[in-house]
This record gives C-alpha cells, structure tokens and sequence, in this order.
C-alpha cells in the first residue's frame, strides 16, 4: 500500500531515458547561454579570473558581507600565510523576505551586521550576494545589477535600479562615514565565492537555494542552474510551482533545495493526513525534517512511510544535481582535464542530508567516468570572496 501512494505521489527517481533528455536539454542551454542565445540558463558572467594565494598580500584584510537566502553574514578575513583566516565574523537570520524598497533591504542589512561592520578597518570589500545579477567591471572592481525577480521567495523594489555594491556603499556611509574610504568593491555570487575558496574550476551551493558555478571557454559563469526548466515534474511541484512568485520558472531548484523540500513535505504530509496516514507526525516541517527522519531507527509504520518519502525526496534532487555536475564536465572537455576533479560545495542539504553526497556521487557516475572529490571548505563563500576582493589590490 505505502508503494503505491508514493507511486500515486509521483516521488521517484528519473528512469535512463528521462536522464538522457534532461542531460541533453541541459547541455543545450549551458552552451546557448553561453553564447547569449535563448536558454533557461543565466550563463551569467562573473567578471572574475582566478585568482593565485600565493598573489596576495599578506596581512591585509577584506570586510565580506553575506547577502543569503536565509541568513546574512559578515566576516573579517585576513591573508595569513598565503591563506584566508577569518579573524571575526557574525551571524543573523532575515527576519522578513518581502520589503518595501531596497532602501529598506539594505539598511536592514547593515544595521543587521553592525558588530562586525563598526570593528573593520579593511582594503577590500567583498559582497556575496546570492541572487541572480548582471556583474558590471568598475574601476575598483566588479558590481551587480540584481534581477528584479528574486529566487527564495524575497520580494525587494526597485533592487535592480542601482548597483547592489554601490547600494550597500551608500548605505555604509549613511550608517558609518567613516568605514568606506575607496577601497575596491566586488560583488559575487555564492556559488562563485565558493569556486574561489580553493581554485576549483566549479563551485556549488545545495542549502537553502541551489546553484553551480563554473570555469568556461569564456571565464568564470554563474549558471543560475536553479531556473533551469527541463527537468520533468509531477503534481506536488506543479503545484508548489502554480503558487510561486516566478511559476513555470525555476523547476530545477523547486525539486533541489531546502527552501522548496519543506514546501513538497508539507505538501505530502497534508495529502496523507487526508487519507488517515501520518497523523501522528505534528512537529515544523523544514528540510531538516528530512534528515531526522532519515535518521530514524523504529518501526512505526507512519513513521517509516514518512521515511520513505524523504528518502525520495533526497534522491530526486541529489540525482539533478549530480546529472548537472556530470554534463557540465563533459560539455567542457577543454576546461575538465584531469581525471580527477574537487568540487567545493556548501550548503546544508548537500552535506547534513544523510546519503546525500553519495547520491550525487552515484548519479554523476551514470554521465562521466571522472572521479569527483567533494570539499566541504568551512565559511567557503566567505573566504573565496575575500580572495576574489584582495586580488583587485
């Protein structure tokens, strides 16, 4: 019975013949993108080139300030002994997701991050922002003008009418006077900082949001792989997606992320109360329910169907994300040479998910016989924005 109501649910994995379009479909918008064709892929540039440790001067320091989808960050990062330390760093959560003007975004970032703001005394201003935009060359770095439509459910006016590192500046002058003197702004991508951390040729984010960043014939590009839409369906996201501020878009990471996990769970779990299952199940729903449930030992049946479900959830979306990885090492033979490649990750989901990692290890053998080594890099978007800031010095 469980079987069929996960069959009836629609939850299982992409068959061969699924795998072969998806990858096919993905392939032709890596390279359409590229070349600035249609494409449900961004294929945004990030204006950056890789920058050497060893380049760096030491002893000088980067203020990063962390724009997430969930979370805001700041950190103090010097170069030590030709690597990035943080010194100091601090950690808030937003407590809204829709503002009435970026003026008001922004003032609630900086106020936010006061501690570690007013302490800084840095060369170099690094911004990770973790959202999709457009990055611009300036005389002192690289700034982003934001989409207007923002992923994770954020609502924010006007965010695409000034540039996001120029916007944060102002907004330090207004709150600090003092703290901005000229010294060169970069703002990146998450998933591109994260590519920075240690001179990967690709870089990914699996939390909160989903993304992948990679080295092409033409640099460094924030894929946006998160809107890519050839990915097939089934009822639960066609309904989350019909609800959604961006429906029809961004079908890859409604099947991928934290964000639109706890959103199908909910889901699921409200169509099995329906029909008398799972009534015992009362806690929160969020993407850590899937990882406690992965993790239970017992034998109540309720309990191990909902097991059950997120052991298909967790398999779906490692599956994408493993096939993306594996076509994109095979679309670049030119960039992917060696045998083995190590992909930074960050994000909860792809490191705290129980089987996760090995997942998408598994998923990626389908696609390429390279082998892949994961590094879990602490404060990776952190430091690899540092790096990214300190090389305009």
């Amino acid at each position: 019975m469980n079987q069929d109501i996960l069959e009836k649910l629609g939850l299982r994995q992409l068959n061969a013949e699924e795998i072969t379009e998806v990858c096919n479909r993905y392939k032709s918008d890596l390279l359409s993108g590229l070349e600035g064709d249609e494409s449900s892929l961004q294929m945004l540039k990030s204006c950056l080139s890789p920058t050497s440790l060893e380049s760096l001067p030491e002893g000088r320091e980067a203020l990063v300030i962390e724009i997430g989808g969930t979370n805001l960050y700041s950190a103090r990062v010097i170069i030590k002994d030709h690597k990035p330390v943080i010194i100091s760093s601090f950690k808030t959560q937003f407590k809204k997701r829709i503002f009435s003007s970026s003026q008001e975004f922004f003032q609630i970032i900086v106020a936010s991050l006061y501690g570690v703001i007013k302490n800084s005394r840095f060369d170099a201003l690094a911004i990770v922002y973790s959202f999709a935009g457009k990055p611009t060359r300036t005389n002192n770095g690289v700034d982003v003008i934001s989409s207007d439509k923002l992923t994770k459910e954020f609502v924010v006016p006007g965010i695409g009418k000034v540039g996001v590192g120029r916007k944060l500046v102002d907004t330090l002058n207004e709150f600090h006077p003092d703290l901005y003197t000229g010294q060169p702004v970069v703002v990146l991508n998450d998933t591109v900082a994260t590519l920075f951390s240690n001179g990967a040729d690709i870089g990914g984010v699996v939390g909160t949001g989903f993304n992948i960043a990679l080295d092409t014939p033409k640099g460094i590009i924030n894929s946006e792989s998160g809107s890519f839409s050839g990915v097939p369906t089934y009822q639960i996201v066609n309904e989350i997606d019909r609800e959604s501020l961006d429906p029809g878009n961004g079908l890859a990471e409604k099947q991928v992320s934290g964000v639109y996990l706890s959103k199908t769970f909910e889901k699921i779990i409200r169509i099995l109360r329906e029909v008398g299952i799972s009534s015992k199940y009362s806690k929160q729903i969020s993407s850590e329910t899937i990882t406690e449930l992965l993790k239970y030992r017992g034998e109540d049946q309720e309990m191990l169907l909902l097991k059950e479900v997120a052991s298909k959830l967790r398999d779906r979306s490692a599956q994408i994300v493993g096939m993306m990885i594996g076509t994109i090492l095979n679309t670049f033979p030119e960039i992917y040479k060696n045998e083995e490649e190590r992909i930074p990750i960050e994000g909860s989901v792809f490191w705290q998910i129980p089987g996760y990692q090995e997942m998408v290890s598994e998923a990626i053998k389908v696609i390429t016989e390279k082998k892949i080594t994961f590094i879990n890099v602490a404060d990776a978007g952190r430091l690899g924005a540092a790096v990214a800031a300190l090389g305009f010095l």
